[in-house]
């Protein structure tokens, strides 16, 4: 049965599987593409949904199409949104199973058979690994702190949450009946991890395949503290706003006005140290910015 009651779930090699590509209309996605190719498990349906304000990567669909047979539906939505997006292949996969990569991914020859075997009974998504593959040129510490990757949690650990990027979603699940990704947060980098929450909240359960790993490519200009700080301090200005309660939001701001991120991200010990406190407190700052927002508007 699915993870709520009432509908049967397909796991393994059963059941149709969309993939679905959100792309920013990258030349990368030819390389996605190409992997998606030599899957030994062949996608039933792929989407692919591009944000550019021009349909930048219909050409390449129609190369996929044409040098590989693959079965491409490609859709422009424009607006530069992850959400529209994200719900775009919600749409094209209908109550069957949703796997999602990004274009700058690429996926071994095993990856989406992995996935669906990860996907049991009980479970409405399995997440899966990401592993960061860095440009000549990019700093040490950048590759020492190797955020671009996702790596597994603990044996054992509960998931409430996770990213839509290398997952796979049993939308037969009623936990995602009517759900779909908020565009409020499409820009901010905290959209994926708002909708499994409120997933998990009406009875998702999630796994975590540790065999279905993609790898993404980094381009040089993502290979930076400043870009890495940057996308921190969007992702807590999303979690401000995935917050449920208003109560929840001000407990949290007040614990992060009195904890001092600023002075341990310039005084902890070690170059590594510095680092991540420095990311700790860019999303602590992003929180605290979207509260002062916040307090304004009213």
């Amino acid at each position: 049965m699915s993870a709520v009651r009432g509908r049967r779930t397909l796991t393994g090699m059963d059941g149709r599987i969309t993939v679905g590509i959100c792309t920013w209309g990258r030349a990368s996605l030819t390389r996605t593409l190409t992997s998606l190719s030599q899957q030994s498990r062949k996608p039933d349906a792929i989407l692919v949904a591009d944000m550019d304000e021009r349909p930048s990567t219909a050409g390449l669909c129609a190369w996929g199409r044409e040098a590989y047979g693959l079965p491409i539906t490609y859709r422009h939505v424009p607006g530069r949104n992850l959400a529209f997006a994200r719900n775009a292949c919600l749409d094209a996969a209908g109550t069957g199973r949703l796997a999602f990569i990004a274009d700058d991914q690429t996926a071994p020859p095993v990856w989406l058979a992995a996935l669906g075997r990860a996907l049991t009974p009980g479970h409405a998504a399995v997440f899966g690994p990401i592993r960061g593959v860095y440009p000549a040129g990019a700093p040490d510490i950048v590759r020492m702190l190797d955020a671009h990757s996702r790596k597994p949690p603990r044996r054992g650990a509960r998931l409430r949450s996770g990213e839509a990027d290398n997952a796979l979603l049993d939308l037969s699940s009623s936990a995602f009946d009517g759900l779909r990704f908020d565009p409020k947060l499409g820009e901010t980098d905290g959209g994926d991890r708002d909708f499994f929450r409120r997933a998990w909240r009406r009875g998702a359960r999630y796994v975590f395949g540790r065999d279905a790993f993609v790898q993404a490519h980094v381009p040089l200009e993502a290979a930076s503290l400043e870009w890495l700080a940057d996308r921190e301090f969007r992702r807590g200005k999303a979690q401000f706003e995935s917050f449920s309660t208003p109560r929840r939001r001000a407990a949290l701001r007040v614990a992060l006005e009195g904890s001092g991120f600023s002075s341990a991200a310039r005084f902890a010990p070690g170059e590594l140290a510095r680092a991540r406190a420095r990311l700790g407190a860019s999303r602590a700052e992003g929180f605290l910015s979207a509260a002062r927002e916040a307090k304004r508007a009213r």
